[in-house]
């Protein structure tokens, strides 16, 4: 069995510069998952830091404490509200607010600025990948599946 181990993560703290031209969005790749008569299909993509080595690390973000405003329930897909019961959850989400829209702190300004950047990145890397023919992303997402 191979074990595809990453190098270290990368740790980028709220108030630090960082090089942005240095993420790598890889290739998009869809996941489908069935449920009874239901197909759920969603499409992510692998995001890394490229450090001087050319070497691939996964990024962690610090951002400002903030009280957390709600722990959301996850159960299976399609399960009717009245069996949304603690016994049959199956995971959590929790909500990240940044309530200080009128005097925000500077960590709130920082994180903000992250999450801005952030989505950014997504936005130029979906672009890069609608401008390629429909022919070059089928190739590769082809090659990705053989290798």
């Amino acid at each position: 069995m191979t074990i595809n181990m990453l190098p270290e993560k990368i740790f980028v703290p709220l108030d630090s510069v960082f090089d942005w031209g240095k993420i790598i969005v890889e290739e998009p790749e869809t996941h489908t998952f069935t449920k009874g008569n239901s197909t759920v299909e969603w499409t992510t993509s692998k995001v890394y830091f490229l450090d001087e080595d050319g070497e691939k690390h996964p990024i962690c973000f610090e951002l400002a404490k903030q009280n957390l405003w709600g722990v959301n329930g996850i159960w299976p897909f399609g399960t009717p509200q009245e069996y949304q019961t603690l016994d049959k959850v199956e995971g959590f989400q929790i909500a990240y607010p940044l309530p200080s829209v009128e005097k925000p702190t500077p960590a709130e300004i920082e994180t903000r600025l992250t999450f801005n950047k952030m989505w950014m990145t997504t936005l130029d890397a979906m672009k890069k990948f609608c401008e390629k023919s429909k022919k070059e992303r089928t190739v590769s997402s082809q090659l990705a599946a053989i290798t």
